[in-house]
Parts: C-alpha cells; sequence; structure tokens
C-alpha cells in the first residue's frame, strides 16, 4: 500500500489497484446540517456528527469522490469518472491531472464502469465537447440505470451519458464485467445502481457506490436523502451490503468516505461502525 498527493495504490490478491482524489467538498453546517436527511431532525444530525467526529477525529462535513482503477493485468478498469475537467465545484475534477502523474494516459483503460448517473460520478465522461475522456474504452451501465436516463433523466446528468451512448454497454445488475469484476445490485439511490465485488487470489473488495455517503449513516441506516430515488429500497439495501461486508469481513471502498475510502464496517449492536484502512 502507497499514498502520495490524491493517489493511493493497493493490492487485491493479483490485481493493482489505485484510488484518485478526483476531489473533496467541505459543507458547512451553520444554519444547515451538512448531510440533510428527510427522516432526521437538524438537532439529531448534529448531534451525530458530534459523536462521529469525537470518535474518529474526522470532519464530519467533509465528502471525498474517491474514483477507483483496477488493473487486473488483462484489463484496466476505472469505476465512475469522476467530477470532470470543466466542473464548477472547487476542489474537485482532479481526475485527469492525477492520472498523469500516475503517469498513465486516458486511452490506457478499456472498461469504465458507471455505478449511476448522478454528476459526480459521470461528469468526467467527456472532454465538454461530447468527445469521450476515454477514447479506447468500452462504457458499461446496468440496463435499469440506462433505461432511467433515457425515460426519466431526474437527478442525472443526461448529456455525460447520451452525448457517448454509442460507447455504451447495457449490463445485468449482476454481471461479470470483466474476470474478477462482477456487478452487484444496490438500488435505492438511484433505481439501477450497481456496486462491484472484486476478487484475485481468495481477496475480495467490495465497491459500495453510493450506497451510503457517509459513515453516520452507519449508526442510522435508516436516515435517507431527498433525492434518493427509492427511500424504502436505498434502506433496505444498505442494510444488506452493511450484513454482507461485515458477515464477510470484506474490505471496502466507498466513494464519499475521506480518501482514499478504504475500511472495515464493523456489527455493533443494532447498527454498524466504521474502521478506516491503516495505511
Amino acid at each position: 500500500m502507497s499514498s502520495a498527493n490524491g493517489i493511493y495504490r493497493f493490492k487485491v490478491g493479483s490485481f493493482n489497484c489505485t484510488v484518485f482524489r478526483d476531489g473533496t467538498e467541505s459543507k458547512s453546517d451553520e444554519d444547515t446540517p451538512s448531510l440533510s436527511f428527510v427522516t432526521a431532525t437538524d438537532e439529531e444530525v448534529r448531534a451525530t456528527h458530534q459523536a462521529y467526529t469525537e470518535a474518529t477525529g474526522d470532519p464530519a462535513d467533509e465528502f471525498s469522490m474517491n474514483v477507483l482503477m483496477i488493473d487486473t493485468g488483462d484489463h484496466r478498469v476505472l469505476v465512475d469518472t469522476g467530477c470532470g475537467p470543466n466542473s464548477a465545484r472547487a476542489g474537485t475534477g482532479n481526475l485527469l491531472p492525477l492520472f498523469a502523474r500516475a503517469g498513465l494516459s486516458t486511452s490506457d483503460l478499456d472498461t469504465v464502469v458507471i455505478t449511476h448517473t448522478h454528476w459526480d460520478h459521470v461528469d468526467g465522461n467527456t472532454d465538454g465537447n461530447g468527445n469521450p475522456t476515454f477514447p479506447n474504452a468500452r462504457y458499461v451501465i446496468s440496463q435499469v440505470e440506462w433505461d432511467n436516463v433515457v425515460k426519466s433523466p431526474r437527478d442525472t446528468d443526461k448529456a455525460q451519458i447520451l452525448s457517448i451512448a454509442d460507447r455504451f454497454e447495457q449490463i445485468p445488475t449482476d454481471a461479470e464485467i470483466v474476470p474478477g469484476v462482477r456487478a452487484i445490485p444496490v438500488p435505492g439511490h438511484t433505481l439501477g445502481q450497481i456496486g462491484l465485488l472484486i476478487e484475485s487470489d481468495g481477496e475480495r473488495l467490495l465497491h459500495t457506490a453510493d450506497t451510503f455517503h457517509h459513515a453516520v449513516e452507519l449508526y442510522r441506516p435508516d436516515w435517507y436523502f431527498d433525492f434518493d430515488a427509492d427511500a424504502e429500497a436505498t434502506v433496505s439495501t444498505r442494510r444488506r451490503i452493511f450484513e454482507m461486508a461485515a458477515g464477510e469481513h470484506l474490505l471496502v471502498i466507498t466513494y464519499h468516505l475521506p480518501f482514499p475510502g478504504l475500511g472495515y464496517i464493523e456489527k455493533d449492536g443494532d447498527h454498524w461502525t466504521w474502521r478506516a484502512q491503516s495505511s
């Protein structure tokens, strides 16, 4: 394992994995808590934030964008494309400079997996002029998510999908994408969201996509956002993934927890806790 300047390298069996810090956002809770949940009061959110920060030392108002690349030896797979080179959000859109720093070219990838179609996961799909950022890659998305984009694109960046529609392959939510990298269905946040189970030489890594956004949701898995497409499915999926990760002692990578977003989910009574992997 190694980390430098927004690039974190680690291995899963024989697979070489790299996490790129595409960005970090800090959201003030002076007026409104940085996480606005439908089923929680401001006071409850602030109290949970405080308890989380006291227990972990991590700021409760910080969100990372952790973009994973998996080099299987036969394939180079990128999971989501971040906020894009033209991001208007300060501190985001850093993927391509980090690629260059890591000695990589955008032409080196053969597969791009889109877990779901929210802006911070897809705005790096193109260069802003409708050209694919990763010219040699097949872009993979679940059929359910694709249908949702085409028919009712709520909370999606439609242009970043449909402008390169010919590059996309629509897959079942449990399809093998390349050997050792399999999609798993995690609906709720969006209807067709997928996570990933990555396995090599008996070691496994679970990519949770946006099943949860912050470790406080491990303590309060019943909380959800107004932009979660299906509240009931969001909570049900979250509980299922938490049970899977804890029960099988899986290394987990998250998109929004503090960089590099790697750690373990552990059961604690009627809720769960996050233990960041030590580098």
